[in-house]
């Protein structure tokens, strides 16, 4: 088998391998509130994000789409999700129509919001700082200042001269004081912290896009192994802390001031964590994991059960097994679950393969049967993703007038058979290859110089599989792609080749081997970037044809030739014995 035929073979299964590979994995945030579900879906390579909203009792469909960005947390208010970014980078608001553009807002410039520090726990603070009011309230960690240290910070005095500047940058100048001064939690100021640096959580409520620095909690000896979970309901404020340990504590929030809440894990068992607090129908819930032996024969990994317990009208906790038809529900999955508060029901999303699934669970336990999560439509076309769209219709356009408006020569006929003199051979595939990488790496590698992206190349071709192109990728195509195309038909107007083709002795003709004209230049570039940019299987076309012709070149009339002429076969004058 001949080299060329080899790279061709060699080029298409590789188009064909990346194409049935697998998409890499997304992270998911879920809320909710009485107005719907959202889901977020964070990209593998952790650059953007889509938004799905699913209104009560409807189907899920787009919000956003390929939004730049890293969702660090989510919460629903009043029927509008807040998304906050990971780091410093502010926070997105998001309507219930696609039609609504997210609106960017920023995080609170406060010492006890260090920079870069995302959110322990958020969660709809509607009605717990103004009435009616819609507000979202998030939780964060910072270090500890003793209350002495935080009086010293906030009372005003002049500073002599001599102050060195190693004291003024001290961490109890750059922390303010709490708001509020309430006592702690029983349980808190009981329970000295063993860590050599203890840790407060900062309490901020948003209204009306405000930050406001409400309370703080601590001091607090966290790990990254540690939850924080956070959620209002009844006016209050819930704080639950789950401990490495397996101890968990619960604080309220409620009348300017901290309480403790007789809380105890609804099992004995050390295996039994909080993975979601909720407000479910106006009362507090919290949902439990735990390992469920029954559900596997001995010797085997037993799969995760779940409880719910819901705080009664007399301040106990009532606990309900998550069952579906009289079973515990099998909420096995790939991702997930997640638990979200709707407005009568706990929402569940989770995946189980491939597949995404919601079912609504009643406060009782009762989980009814899953849904498909996929949403309606196609996604919302943000970002940069309208460039791509705006450059493919003008190359459609451009195609188009040229084969209508731009007459052909004279001679040709338009849908006859393509002959190319005996002297003139078709290019060779491994020859072509290698010039057109020669011409396409410049155009393309300055293009992603100046929009460059922290892909993998694995990631570059699940993300462009899946038609979801950060920024800067669909920048960087459109240039290059443009720029690459206006080049090669210069060239192969003015030098019939371009400077790849030249290297290898090749160039472009017409029919019966005559040099192309400016109509089938036009066509056969034109054509070319709009077989790069979107269908690549077009490219294996000259595998099946005599000429070794790509789409463009049918098209267009033009073959890619040999500059050396070949010796014709000698005429057989007949046959002699």
């Amino acid at each position: 088998m001949k080299l060329s035929i080899r790279l061709a073979l060699l080029t298409a299964w590789a188009i064909l391998a990346s194409a049935s590979a697998a998409p890499a994995d997304e992270d998911v945030l879920a809320a909710g509130g009485k107005d719907g579900a959202w889901i977020v879906r964070r990209s593998a390579d952790k650059t953007t994000l889509d938004v799905l909203h699913r209104p009560v009792g409807g189907k899920w469909k787009w919000i956003a789409n390929n939004i730049q960005g890293s969702p660090a947390a989510i919460a629903d208010a009043e029927g509008r999700l807040h998304v906050l970014m990971s780091g410093s980078k502010g926070y997105l608001v998001f309507g219930g129509s696609s039609d609504e553009k997210p609106v960017p807002r920023r995080n609170p410039q406060s010492p006890c919001w260090p920079a870069d520090s995302n959110p322990k726990a958020l969660c709809d603070a509607t009605g717990l700082a103004l009435p009616h009011q819609a507000s979202i309230l998030a939780i964060v960690e910072h270090p500890y200042v003793e209350p002495s240290d935080r009086q010293a910070a906030s009372r005003p005095a002049s500073q002599p001269a001599s102050r060195s500047a190693s004291s003024a940058a001290s961490p109890a100048a750059q922390i303010e004081p709490s708001p509020l001064g309430q006592p702690q939690p029983a349980w808190l100021t009981a329970m000295p912290s063993k860590g050599k640096n203890p840790r407060s959580l900062a309490i901020f409520v948003n209204v009306l896009d405000q930050w406001k620095h409400l309370a703080d909690l601590g001091p607090l000896d966290l790990t990254d192994a540690d939850r924080v979970l956070a959620a209002v309901a009844e006016n209050a404020l819930y704080v639950l802390i789950a401990f490495r340990d397996g101890q968990c504590r619960l604080a309220v929030w409620k009348n300017y001031g901290w309480t403790e809440l007789l809380f105890n894990p609804p099992r004995d068992s050390a295996a039994c964590r909080p993975v979601a607090m909720l407000n479910a129908a106006g009362k507090l819930a919290v949902v439990w994991k735990y390992p469920n032996p029954a559900s596997h024969p001995a010797g085997q990994k037993p799969s995760a059960a779940f409880l719910i317990s819901v705080r009664d009208e007399d301040g106990t906790f009532l606990h309900q097994e998550i069952t579906q038809d009289g079973n515990p529900a099998n909420l096995s999955a790939t991702a997930g679950p997640f638990f979200v508060g709707l407005n009568k029901y706990i929402g569940v999303v989770w995946r189980q393969g491939e597949a995404w699934k919601f079912a609504l669970c009643q406060t009782s336990g009762r989980l009814q049967p899953a849904e498909d999560a996929s949403p309606s439509g196609s996604p919302a076309g943000d970002g940069e993703q309208k460039y791509l769209d705006y450059f493919m219709f003008a190359l459609m356009a451009c195609i188009f007038a040229v084969m209508f408006l731009v007459r052909p020569r004279k001679e040709t006929k338009p849908f006859g058979a393509f002959i190319l003199p005996p002297q003139i051979s078709p290019a060779g595939l491994g020859k072509r290859l290698a010039a057109g990488l020669i011409d396409m790496l410049p155009f393309f590698g300055a293009a992603f110089l100046i929009f460059p992206t922290d892909l993998t190349l694995q990631e570059l071709f699940s993300r462009v599989l899946r038609d979801r192109m950060p920024d800067n990728l669909v920048l960087a195509a459109v240039s290059g792609c443009g720029s690459y195309g206006v080049y090669c038909i210069i060239m192969e107007k003015f030098f019939d080749a371009t400077i790849g083709k030249m290297i290898f002795g090749l160039k472009v003709v017409g029919n019966d081997g005559k040099p192309a004209d400016t109509r089938e230049v036009l066509l056969r570039n034109l054509i070319k970037v709009m077989e790069i940019s979107t269908f690549w299987l077009l490219l294996l076309i000259p595998l099946f044809n005599r000429n070794r012709q790509r789409l463009a070149d049918l098209i267009a009339r033009t073959a890619v030739v040999d500059k050396r002429p070949v010796q014709p076969p000698a005429e057989n004058d007949g046959d002699y014995i």
